[in-house]
C-alpha cells in the first residue's frame, strides 16, 4: 500500500504519543481579523427577550471565574478523582450558529468552521439563564458554557526524558524509509496547546513561526519568541518530541525531523487558562490553513458540543487528530474524557518501557495505541 506523508506522519505522531502519553501542541498562521472572515457580516447580534443586546466577542474576566473547588463546594460540577473539575468562565456563554463558515483553504479547498460568539452575561445574570435565553434567538444552533481545559500531566518518571521510545517503536527505521522518498513532502502538523518556544535552537528549522498565533486572541495575533505560557513547557515538550531536529547536537531527537513543520497555536490566556473559545478558534484556523495532523493533549470530563462540532469539521476537512487519552489511569468507557472520546479524534494511550499500558494511562473502548 502506498503511504502518504500526511499518513505517515500521523502515524509517526500516534506512536509517539503511544510512548509519550499526553503531551499538547497548537498550529495557526497570520488571519485575517475574526470578523473580517466570510459569512460573519451576515450574523445577527443576539438579543435578549426584552431586547437588550447582549455584548459579544469581549475576552474573558480574570475576576469572574469561579475555581474548580468553589464550584464543587457549591455543588456545581463533579469532584472526579484524578481529573480536573469541570468549570467553565462564569461572566460569559459562546453562541454556536447554525450555518457554519464556509471558506477556503491554503489548499484551495472548501471547508466548513465552527461559527460562533462570545456573549458576555448581562449583570446579575447566571450562564443557566442567559443560555436558557439566548437559545430562542434566530440562527441559533445551540448555546454552551465556556469550558475550560487543562493540559494532560507529565509523568514524573526520573527516566522520563529520556528517548527509549525511539526504540521502541523503530524510529532509525523510519528516517531510513523517510531519507530515501525524494519526494516526500513537508507535513503541517497543528499543535494546540499551551504555546511553544518557538525559538528553540533544537525548534528554529521546524517551528513554522508565520503560521503561529495567538488563538486566545479573537484576531489571532501573531508570536515571537517565547510563546509558551506554562512554566511547565507543555506545549513546547510537545513539539519537540514530535519536531525536533535530529542528528544535530542538540536537545533531543524528534520523529518528523526535517519533514514536519509545526504551526504553534497557544490556547492558554495570560492567566494559564484554557478554553472552549480558545481551542475551537484555533481548530478553525488550523483547518483554514491546511493542517494535515492536529495534536490535542488537552482534557476535560465535559462533553463540549462547540467542540465536537469544530473537531468533525477538521476531520471532515481529512486532518489526522491525534489526542491524549488522559492521564489519570481511567477507563474512558466508563468515565468520560475529552476531546478523545469523539469520533473525530484517534485517542493514544501511554505504555512504560515494560511495554504494558502505563499505570496513570486512561484507557477504553476508544482508546488505542
Amino acid at each position: 500500500m502506498k503511504m502518504t506523508s500526511k499518513k505517515i506522519t500521523g502515524i509517526l505522531i500516534a506512536l509517539l504519543l503511544f510512548a509519550e502519553s499526553g503531551l499538547p501542541t497548537a498550529v495557526f498562521a497570520t488571519p485575517p481579523s475574526w470578523g473580517d472572515q466570510p459569512g460573519t457580516e451576515e450574523v445577527l447580534q443576539p438579543e435578549s427577550s426584552d431586547g437588550e443586546a447582549y455584548e459579544k466577542g469581549a475576552m474573558v474576566s480574570e475576576n469572574a471565574v469561579k475555581s474548580d473547588a468553589d464550584r464543587e463546594e457549591e455543588g456545581e460540577i463533579p469532584s472526579l478523582d484524578g481529573i480536573p473539575g469541570v468549570d467553565y468562565a462564569a461572566d460569559h456563554v459562546l453562541v454556536v450558529y447554525e450555518d457554519g463558515l464556509v471558506v477556503e483553504s491554503e489548499n484551495a479547498e472548501l471547508v466548513e468552521l465552527t461559527d460562533f460568539d462570545e456573549v458576555v452575561l448581562k449583570e446579575g445574570e447566571s450562564v443557566e439563564e442567559a443560555i436558557e435565553e439566548l437559545s430562542e434567538a434566530e440562527n441559533v444552533a445551540f448555546v454552551q458554557p465556556d469550558y475550560y481545559y487543562y493540559p494532560e500531566s507529565t509523568p514524573s518518571d526520573p527516566y522520563y526524558s529520556s528517548q527509549w521510545y525511539l526504540d521502541y517503536i523503530g524510529a532509525d527505521a523510519m528516517w531510513e524509509y523517510m531519507d530515501k522518498c525524494a519526494n516526500l513532502s513537508e507535513v503541517l502538523v497543528a499543535v494546540i496547546d499551551s504555546g511553544v518556544q518557538i525559538d528553540h535552537p533544537d525548534l528554529t528549522y521546524s517551528i513554522d513561526a508565520k503560521t503561529s498565533v495567538n488563538a486566545y486572541d479573537a484576531n489571532l495575533t501573531p508570536v515571537t519568541g517565547d510563546l509558551d505560557s506554562t512554566a511547565s513547557g507543555h506545549g513546547t515538550h510537545v513539539a519537540g518530541t514530535i519536531a525536533a531536529m535530529t542528528d544535530n547536537g542538540v536537545g533531543v531527537s524528534g520523529l518528523g525531523g526535517a519533514k514536519v513543520r509545526v504551526a504553534a497555536l497557544r490556547c492558554s490566556d495570560a492567566a494559564g487558562q484554557m478554553t472552549t473559545a480558545y481551542v475551537v478558534r484555533a481548530v478553525n484556523y488550523a483547518i483554514q490553513k491546511g493542517a494535515e495532523v492536529m495534536n490535542i493533549s488537552l482534557g476535560t470530563s465535559s462533553s463540549d458540543d462547540a467542540m465536537e462540532e469544530a473537531l468533525q469539521n477538521a476531520y471532515d476537512a481529512g486532518i489526522f487528530i491525534c489526542c491524549s487519552a488522559g492521564n489519570s489511569g481511567k477507563n474512558n468507557t466508563t468515565i468520560k474524557h475529552y476531546p478523545s472520546n469523539y469520533d473525530s479524534c484517534h485517542s493514544i494511550i501511554s505504555v512504560a518501557q515494560t511495554g504494558f499500558r502505563s499505570s496513570s494511562s486512561n484507557y477504553g473502548t476508544n482508546s488505542f495505541i
